[in-house]
């Protein structure tokens, strides 16, 4: 029973499976030794995305706790937390949700208000309430867990740090946390663990400047991600059997080289975060509907338009992720991307028709986007109508998205960059010199600033400038 659960706390669930099963079939029936080995066992199946056998064991489990009123209150917490688990794999969040709360009080009645377990359930709740966008929940959960924890000494300190980092990146991501602040954060996390010195794992400490690098690509320093991210991984590598993990470096790691302009790179990471995703069986999930997009949209950058609309046609349909506050519709994530590969491949007209039209009664805001994936609703659609040669409208929605997006990200981010020269050149056609020419002089001084982005960004200010007549080097 130690052995797997040790071998579980190294990720090497195959291993974990083989122990705990002898430990079944040593320990007593129903016995406390041989539930918590059930548990263990089913844990095993459910990191490696074998959901049936996982179900299995846990059920037996939960029989087993309905004949035994004097089973201890801990394995109950775990049990409790794994059905928990399973329901939020499953969209039914909801469910999972009062569970997850049950877990925490039957862990607490067990271990006191410091509890370990309740932590570790606390901060697994919280990431879930993030990506459903219920900040206000997720932050008083990631509270109590971190003080749970850098109550433990130096070793849970350190595990503060880093699930802290984690968790102020995600919210990021969902747009509840600004770049400084974040940035701020996960540095004092970073000081904290390089003033330990040899004491902690380098592996800690990369694990943390990986995540400074996620929020570099999110503010749009992509050189500075790229080299943050790639210094990381020299110190740290995701076990085999660590599907979430590997997922992750995946997604984000592959993110930097589509925007770097490594797409070659960037595609066999981007396909492997489609495939880990299968293989934890949660593909289903509305989430894993940006998976699909960011592949797709990664082949479009290189022009293999026929590859990236074959890639969309082949990915699920995707809904609304159930207990999220903002009602989020993932359906239209791949539709979104749809439209983006018909603007690029010059096919203005049937992207304008693939979007719903904007709503008369509601104010042009809700039109803006502060997407990564250059999927935003205004920054479409005004291209697509001066593609069209309805260049003042087009530059009313390009002007919205231009407006919103400087509030968001660096002035050198690539797809503002990129948006800057979209205007420029509807501006030009719509014979607004001036303005063409600031636009022109604002993404030549992005790309400038920052040359080692994608090519596919620098196109339209390549056109721009020619038009204009300015002979200056390339971007």
């Amino acid at each position: 029973l130690l052995l797997a659960r040790a071998l579980v706390e190294h990720k090497r669930f195959s291993d974990s499976t083989t122990h705990a099963q002898r430990a079944i079939a040593l320990a007593d029936a129903d016995s406390d030794l041989q539930l918590q080995a059930r548990l263990l066992l089913a844990k095993g199946h459910l990191q490696l995305g074998q959901t049936q056998q996982c179900e299995l064991e846990l059920k037996a489990v939960e029989a087993a706790l309905e004949r035994m009123p004097e089973a201890p209150t801990l394995v109950r917490a775990l049990a409790t937390d794994l059905r928990a688990r399973v329901l939020i794999q499953a969209n039914r969040f909801d469910e999972g949700l009062v569970l997850e709360h049950t877990a925490i009080d039957q862990a607490i009645a067990e271990q006191g208000p410091l509890s370990e377990t309740a932590a570790a359930i606390r901060l697994s709740l919280a990431y879930s309430l993030i990506v459903r966008n219920r900040q206000k929940e997720a932050q008083g959960l990631l509270d109590a867990a971190l003080t749970a924890l850098r109550a433990r000494g130096s070793a849970g300190e350190m595990k503060a740090a880093l699930e802290e980092s984690g968790l102020v990146r995600q919210m990021v991501v969902m747009a509840m946390v600004d770049h400084n602040a974040a940035q701020a954060a996960i540095r004092k996390n970073l000081d904290l663990v390089v003033a330990k010195g040899d004491s902690v794992p380098a592996e800690v400490r990369a694990r943390i400047e990986y995540e400074l690098g996620i929020v570099a690509h999110l503010w749009g320093s992509i050189e500075e991600a790229e080299q943050l991210m790639g210094q990381a991984l020299l110190h740290f590598e995701p076990a085999p059997e660590d599907l979430w993990e590997r997922w992750r470096v995946a997604t984000w790691s592959g993110a930097s080289a589509m925007m770097s302009g490594h797409h070659q790179r960037a595609e066999k990471l981007l396909q492997l975060r489609v495939d880990l995703r299968k293989q934890m069986g949660n593909a289903h999930l509305p989430f894993a509907a940006f998976d699909h997009a960011e592949y797709a949209l990664n082949l479009g950058m290189q022009g293999r338009f026929a590859d990236a609309f074959s890639a969309i046609s082949r990915a699920p349909q995707f809904g609304t992720a159930q207990g999220d506050s903002a009602s989020s519709d993932y359906s239209s994530v791949l539709p979104d991307s749809r439209t983006r590969l018909l603007i690029d491949s010059g096919e203005y007209a049937a992207a304008l028709a693939s979007m719903p039209n904007p709503n008369p009664q509601l104010p042009d805001s809700t039109e803006r986007s502060a997407s990564f994936l250059m999927t935003g609703k205004a920054h479409m659609r005004g291209e697509a109508l001066c593609g069209l040669r309805q260049y003042e409208d087009g530059l009313r929605w390009l002007r919205l998205e231009i407006e919103h997006r400087e509030k968001l990200v660096s002035p050198q981010e690539p797809i503002l960059a990129r948006v800057r020269a979209v205007a420029g050149l509807c501006a030009l056609a719509a014979r607004e010199l001036p303005s063409a020419r600031q636009l022109a002089t604002l993404s030549r001084t992005a790309f400038t600033a920052q040359p080692g982005v994608s090519p596919y960004f620098k196109v339209p200010l390549i056109e721009l400038e020619r038009k204009l007549g300015l002979k200056l080097p390339p971007p």
